[in-house]
Formats: structure tokens, sequence, C-alpha cells
């Protein structure tokens, strides 16, 4: 049987929340590529919860 994978999409409220930012901060890191790329649902950015998590571990690692 297939084992069913669960990775959250976070929208940009959620992400700055997670990172303890304001959203237009981390529009620039968007803009910037200061943080991993989101996905587009239309005009709407979200982020997938593993990607964030993987992309704060490198960063806490340098």
């Amino acid at each position: 049987m297939a084992t069913e994978w669960h990775d959250p999409m976070l929208d940009a409220s959620e992400v700055a929340s997670m990172f303890g930012i304001a959203e237009r901060t981390l529009r620039e890191w968007t803009k910037t590529g200061a943080i991993v790329a989101p996905y587009r649902f239309g005009r709407t950015p979200k982020w997938r919860q593993s990607e964030l998590n993987q992309w704060a571990q490198t960063r806490n690692q340098k």
C-alpha cells in the first residue's frame, strides 16, 4: 500500500509568522532570491513547508 505524503502549502502570512518577519520582508526576500521560490496559484504565492524547513536548516549552518 502506498504511503501518502502530506506537505502543507503555506501562504505569506504563515511563512512570515514561521520566521518571525513581516510579510513585506518576505516579499523582499522573494524578490531578491534570499528565500526559496514560492509556487504560484494565480497571483497567490505558496511555499512548501518541507522546502522552507530545509532552507532554514541550511541557513542556520552558515
